[in-house]
């Protein structure tokens, strides 16, 4: 018997023992930040590696579904302006449901903005206080980086004010303090975006940082400002930057069909990928099209346009849909992916023309 609890004892012991030194072990892995993981004082060392915590914001929110078929889409069977088609026109399904009015708060297609926009305002409120707290940026790119995060939130901002109304506005990266945020008013938010859009406009360049019309220059951020002060009611400041941007002559009204080029001088700021087609012109010119515009029936996309008018025919495409029946599809994105010699195409976030309109 003694001998048993001996042996207990001992085992016990080594047990002890074995876990002190996995403990040990532990605790000095956990001393040193792995290699490969950034913190915040390293993400921004310097402008190369800040240009890439700013790009993640531009990548994802390019590839997304919130833009490739997701924002315009959605308000566009809201507003009446596309009908869905195919799998999309089933009862239940995400079109059906948003073309009918049948929005549930439990599942609704559009509660994805409400998470994935507030991802990305965490990814510019982090952006932003990284580049404060930088000391190896350069103060030239500081006030670049800064000023197209300040614009993005904005914008984030501004569509999440125009889907819910009111709602938690957040300029800090914790969560754990951010979470419990309540609603701040409609009208607020739109002024505080106003003014992140006013600091940015004091902080980017007249010029685009890279090759291409892909950032936030002041153009961008002046055609943003104009939507969101028109949308405010505020017109004075709407008309102010709208004209900062008609007075721009590196912009001008492009042919109908040049519109969407990589090169049309109607541009204003684009989103780049890797292809020379969108997502949008390749879901919309093919025969399993999942949308396509109202029609035969008053009020209806298609009968809003006059018989004459050129920009109907560019737009909207007349197809069979392989049983007889005539779609009328979304005809704006010309390079569906089948022509790799076709036009290089990209979406657009903003062109001239809405700026014109706005003022």
């Amino acid at each position: 018997m003694k001998n048993k609890r001996t042996h207990y004892i001992i085992s016990a012991l080594l047990v002890l023992l074995v876990l002190s030194a996995i403990t040990m072990s532990c605790n000095k892995a956990l001393e040193v930040t792995p290699k490969y993981i950034l913190n915040e004082e390293k993400a921004f060392e310097n402008d190369s590696v800040a240009a890439l915590q700013l790009a993640g914001i531009y990548s994802e929110f390019a590839n997304s579904g919130s833009l490739s078929y997701g924002i315009h889409l959605d308000l566009s069977f809201i507003s009446d302006d596309m009908e869905p088609l195919s799998y999309l026109a089933v009862p239940g399904s995400a079109g059906y449901v948003l073309y009918n009015y049948q929005l549930r708060p439990i599942d609704a297609p559009t509660n994805d903005y409400w998470t994935n926009f507030y991802r990305y305002i965490y990814y510019t409120n982090s952006i932003i206080a990284g580049v404060d707290a930088s000391t190896g940026m350069t103060a030239g790119y500081k006030k670049q980086c800064k000023g197209e995060a300040l614009a993005w939130r904005a914008f984030f901002y501004y569509y999440l004010a125009s889907f819910y109304g009111p709602l938690p506005y957040v300029t800090d990266g914790n969560y754990a303090v951010t979470s419990h945020y309540t609603r701040t008013g409609t009208d607020s938010i739109l002024s505080y975006c106003m003014t992140d859009l006013k600091s940015a406009d004091s902080l980017v360049s007249e010029d685009y940082p890279t090759t291409g019309r892909f950032h936030f220059n002041r153009a961008a951020v002046n055609a943003l400002l104009a939507r969101v002060a028109l949308a405010k009611g505020d017109y004075q400041e709407a008309i102010n930057a709208a004209s900062l941007v008609l007075n721009d002559n590196r912009y001008a009204l492009a042919t109908l069909h040049d519109m969407f080029n990589e090169s049309s001088t109607e541009t204003i700021m684009q989103l780049w990928n890797q292809y020379s087609y969108t997502f949008v012109g390749q879901a919309s010119n093919n025969e399993s099209t999942t949308y396509g515009v109202t029609h035969d029936s008053d009020g209806s996309l298609y009968s809003a346009f006059d018989e004459n008018d050129a920009r109907r025919d560019r737009f909207i495409k007349q197809q069979d849909d392989g049983t007889g029946t005539l779609l009328f599809v979304n005809n704006k994105y010309l390079n569906n992916g089948s022509d790799d010699n076709g036009p290089s195409e990209y979406l657009i976030m903003f062109r001239l023309d809405e700026v014109l309109l706005n003022r």
